[in-house]
This record gives structure tokens, C-alpha cells and sequence, in this order.
């Protein structure tokens, strides 16, 4: 009976190709744009998150009262070493510089790449896993230098280059290469593609050590479950924050991508605010290819009406009815489903390209859009396939 079913569904889906196309050129549309909506919603709420002590990880902000008051997710030189001295429930801190483009050179290959200048508890603090070398030491002698994995490719090959020397924007002295760590992954706030000591960009720079420069991003690592309130309080007024009209406080690095907008020294929202609204218009679309799907499966319906009233004079039960027009609908959804799959996969990456990374298309996704078809499916087609089956006969046989 059932293999019945599938050819009668077929055939239908043949016979009317234009009912049949808006219905699944809609429901394609629809479940491939909430793929590549709900990867990118996962991978915004991912950020930062593959840190092994992300709980105890927070960055610095401070607040500026200079002309009304502005919070900045920066901070001056100097705090990094007093915060870590003066707060026993800091285990670690560091500062980071801008982003630093420098010219990388081994012998006759070189190469431009972005990274910053931080201090030496960096690596202990995120988990940015370390191929070669050893994270603890790796940036605490001046002219070392840590590059990620595909750096070390292009400039020594698949060797371990722990010890080789490169030389960096051409300078006299070279930098010893003290470690190799994993690419960074696109989820990461902090990007880069080389970490050099702090020392060397200080070196040279007088006012790095000034307070009144608050231009440097900085985090710290807490003892486990320590009490952030208490400690806002003991770091807000550090060094010459006073006399500068300033004043600091930690924010959560969970947080920190999401929710990076302040107003007032309140927070007040951030990236959030699109997640929410892409996710708003995902649902959007759906309700669309649902309502869509809906108000065309009447008209269907009332073209199948002889068909279904002969098949009730003859004997069929309800129960076979709902079962063809169920079929029926769902050999739609199912072609929709298996169009939308390449849909997605081949324009994800170019549509999310105008975020600056690049998404897999990882497994669990089919079987989400599988069971949002399925769902979909469902909601749309079973009220006006038991009302089919349950009207009278007679009723639609002297209509039609």
C-alpha cells in the first residue's frame, strides 16, 4: 500500500509542476538561509569559549572621565605589573599591543605577518595549544619569538624550528624562534600570527610606561571563584587613575565578544544585539515558508477532492488518507531538504566572508535542518490532511 502511496506522490509531484515549484523553491530558500543563519548565530556565540580557564579569564576596561563618561576595552601600560603585584587574587596578566604588522625573513623567504607584542604570562593564560617549545618560558627572554604553525611552514618547512633565528622588520638582532602553537581559530578575539616579549617593544618607548596612556588591552587571570566585586573595587583606582579621571574594572572574556558595548559605564548590549536580530529573522523566514506552504495546501487539497472521495466510497480509511496526503507533502519537503544542503554549503562561506571568517559546514547541521523539515512538515500538513480525511464523501464527489 505504501509503495503505492510513494508512486501516486510522484506522479502528483509531475503533474502539477507549478504548485510542486512554489512550494519547494520556498521551503529551499527557507531551510537553507536558517543553516547558514543558525551557523553563524553558533559561531558568534562560540567565541572564546575553547579557553581551559575561561572562567577565570577577564579583561580590563576602564572608564574615562575625561569629556563625560567613556569605557574602553584598553588600558595604560603600567597596570598589567600592578594589578598582578598589588591584587594577590591575580594569578596572571598581560598586555597586548595593536595589532603589529612585521616582516618576517629566513634566509631567502619572507613573509608579512600580524601579531603583538605581550608579556610573558600570555600562553600560560589561553589555551593556544604549543606544537614545539615550551609556553612557560617561550616569551620571557628579550628577542624570542612565538609563531603559529603556519608560519613555521612557510619559513621552515615541517621541521621543528624551536632555536632557529628569523629576523624581524630587518632588525640587526635576530629573534630565536622559543615555540610553534596551533593556527588560531576563527572564534578567537585575539588574532594573530606571531607574539614577540613586551620588553622589546618597551624598550625603546618611555611613554609606554606612563599611566595616562590608555591605549593597551589587557586581561588577567583570577584565582578560581574569587569575588569579582571585591576585586573591582581594589583595582579601581590603581597607579594615578585618581588624579587621570579614570578608574577599572574586569569584565568577563565570555562576555567580552557579545556584550562590548557600553553607555555610562553600564553595560548596554553589543554583537548580542545581531544575534538576536538574525535570529528574529530566522524564525521570520520560516513562519514565511510556513505560512507559504499552508495557504497553498488548501487549493491542493480541493483538486485532490474526487480523487479522495472515491477513494472513501471505495474503502480506504482515514487512516490511509492521512497517510497519502502526508506523503504527498513530505516528498516536497524532501526534495526542499536535499536542494537546500548544497545551497547552503556552497554559498555559506562566501555570504559569511562579509563577517572576516570562514565556517565549516559541520554534521549536526543536516540533521537539524533534517528535523526542522520534518517539523515543518508536520505542522503545515497534518490539520488539512485530517480534515480531508474526515469530510464527507459524497460532499466532494457532487462538487467536483
Amino acid at each position: 500500500m505504501l509503495s503505492n502511496y510513494f508512486k501516486i506522490a510522484l506522479r502528483n509531484l509531475l503533474r502539477y509542476k507549478g504548485f510542486s515549484l512554489v512550494n519547494i523553491v520556498s521551503l529551499t530558500l527557507g531551510i537553507a538561509f536558517a543553516m547558514m543563519i543558525s551557523l553563524w548565530v553558533k559561531n558568534e556565540m562560540s567565541f572564546n569559549r575553547f579557553h581551559a580557564n575561561l572562567d577565570e579569564l577577564y579583561m580590563v576596561r576602564t572608564n574615562l572621565r575625561w569629556s563625560g563618561l567613556q569605557t574602553t576595552d584598553s588600558a595604560p601600560g603600567p597596570l598589567a605589573p600592578t594589578i598582578k603585584e598589588e591584587v594577590p587574587e591575580v594569578v596572571a596578566a598581560t598586555r597586548l599591543t595593536w595589532s603589529w604588522e612585521s616582516l618576517l625573513s629566513f634566509r631567502n623567504r619572507s613573509l608579512k605577518e600580524n601579531g603583538y607584542y605581550v608579556d610573558a604570562d600570555f600562553l600560560n593564560m589561553f589555551s593556544f595549544p604549543v606544537i614545539y617549545g615550551d609556553a612557560s618560558t617561550a616569551l620571557i627572554e628579550p628577542n624570542s619569538i612565538v609563531i603559529t604553525r603556519a608560519v613555521s611552514e612557510k619559513l621552515f618547512g615541517t621541521v621543528d624550528p624551536v632555536g632557529e633565528s628569523l629576523q624581524m622588520d630587518g632588525a640587526e638582532t635576530p629573534f630565536t624562534v622559543k615555540a610553534v602553537v596551533e593556527n588560531v581559530p576563527s572564534n578567537s578575539d585575539i588574532q594573530f600570527t606571531w607574539l614577540a616579549p613586551w620588553s622589546n617593544f618597551a624598550e625603546d618607548r618611555d611613554w609606554v610606561k606612563t599611566w595616562g596612556n590608555v591605549i593597551f588591552p589587557t586581561y588577567v587571570q583570577l584565582v578560581k571563584d574569587s569575588d569579582l566585586d571585591q576585586i573591582n573595587e581594589k583595582i579601581a583606582f590603581l597607579g594615578q587613575a585618581k588624579e587621570l579621571s579614570q578608574d577599572y574594572f574586569l569584565q568577563a572574556l565570555s562576555e567580552q565578544y557579545l556584550y562590548g558595548k557600553y553607555e555610562e559605564g553600564q553595560q548596554a548590549g553589543g554583537r548580542i544585539e545581531y544575534v538576536r536580530l538574525f535570529s528574529a529573522i530566522t524564525i521570520f523566514l520560516l513562519v514565511i515558508a510556513c505560512i507559504n506552504f499552508m495557504n497553498l495546501a488548501p487549493a491542493r487539497a480541493g483538486r485532490r477532492a474526487k480523487e479522495i472521495g472515491i477513494r472513501k466510497v471505495l474503502g480506504a480509511s482515514a487512516k490511509g488518507i492521512v497517510q497519502l496526503l502526508s506523503l504527498d507533502f513530505l516528498k516536497l519537503v524532501t526534495v526542499a531538504l536535499i536542494l537546500a544542503f548544497p545551497l547552503a554549503y556552497l554559498y555559506m562561506n562566501q555570504w559569511l566572508q562579509n563577517f572576516v571568517y570562514r565556517i565549516n559546514m559541520p554534521w549536526w547541521i543536516f540533521l537539524q535542518a533534517a528535523v526542522l523539515a520534518l517539523g515543518i512538515a508536520f505542522l503545515t500538513v497534518s490539520f488539512q490532511s485530517i480534515r480531508a480525511a474526515l469530510a464527507n464523501p459524497m460532499g466532494s464527489l457532487k462538487n467536483e
